[in-house]
């Protein structure tokens, strides 16, 4: 709470003015600075540590997430140039990608087009591209997001390509980039993959694709001529929701009377049959004089209809 909060800050302060040497103190007293959001103190106590204690990662992190806080875009620039050249590959790489993570969560981006350009002049595994993309695609950073992706599908084949080529539709979708999704799901389609699931998941993305752009009556058109023969069930209930949605209520029946057909337990397509029939005996039913006997009139036929259909 912020009142034990307040209770350790001034514990702290007094221990770090009993101990000045102590950095373990100022560092604690500089976290709980940061708790608080009082950045500038938590930066003076960061800079006071001495050279030698703040060439450690970790601090030098802290540093950048101060001044970030602070939006003094230059500090962190001076400070960025001044220490990445001297730090190791790794370590060097570490400390752009949590500033890169550090400015995005604080919304501030104006340090981001020279990490991007100190970025390039790194070598990246194909699994640190990927974790870059997905940050910026997580703060909606599309375009630069997009390009990461592209480097890090470059040389994958087979199951993972396809995997990936997936979430970078998902991303594409959300992003509302229906054109690239679209010519992913064809690539993806193309892979050679033993994942059924696969297959369907990439229809109902496509299915999503055109929902969205207000074209689905032109997507079902194609998939009921292409499947117009098809004796697999779950591509007939999915015809069948399809018709549904796009308020073609006999062409749905149709098709869960197929599905039925060829999968007699198929739950979904008795549920909606028995729907369909119920509705269709009740609306004939307002013409019956005994309007007691008409419900389970109603229910009599659906259910024998349903029978008929089994």
């Amino acid at each position: 709470s912020s009142i034990a909060r307040h209770q350790l800050i001034l514990h702290y302060k007094k221990k770090v003015q009993s101990s000045p040497k102590k950095r373990a103190y100022r560092i604690i007293l500089a976290r709980l600075w940061e708790k608080s959001q009082k950045w500038s103190k938590a930066l003076s106590l960061y800079r006071g540590l001495g050279s030698q204690h703040s060439q450690k990662l970790e601090l030098q992190l802290a540093e950048l997430r101060c001044l970030l806080a602070l939006k003094q875009t230059s500090g962190v620039l001076h400070h960025l140039k001044k220490t990445l050249h001297k730090l190791k590959p790794h370590k060097r790489k570490k400390l752009m990608l949590q500033t890169l993570r550090i400015s995005l969560d604080s919304r501030n981006v104006q340090a981001l087009p020279f990490l991007f350009s100190s970025m390039k002049k790194e070598q990246w595994k194909r699994s640190e591209y990927i974790d870059v993309a997905r940050l910026l695609c997580r703060h909606r950073r599309w375009e630069k997001g997009m390009g990461f992706y592209q480097k890090g599908l470059q040389g994958v084949k087979g199951q993972k390509q396809a995997l990936l080529l997936l979430e970078v539709i998902r991303v594409q979708i959300e992003a509302q980039l229906y054109r690239q999704a679209l010519v992913n799901i064809k690539k993806t389609r193309r892979i050679s993959t033993r994942n059924r699931w696969l297959f369907w998941e990439l229809q109902m993305r496509e299915i999503e694709v055109f929902r969205y752009q207000k074209k689905l009556p032109k997507l079902l058109s194609r998939l009921a001529e292409k499947w117009r023969r098809t004796k697999d069930a779950k591509k007939l209930l999915l015809l069948a929701q399809l018709y549904e949605e796009t308020q073609h209520k006999l062409q749905a029946v149709l098709m869960y009377q197929r599905a039925l057909k060829l999968q007699p337990r198929s739950r979904k397509a008795r549920i909606q049959l028995i729907g369909w029939h119920c509705t269709k005996a009740r609306i004939e039913d307002t013409t019956i004089t005994e309007p007691s006997r008409g419900a389970d009139d109603a229910c009599r036929r659906a259910l024998s209809a349903l029978r008929r259909l089994a």
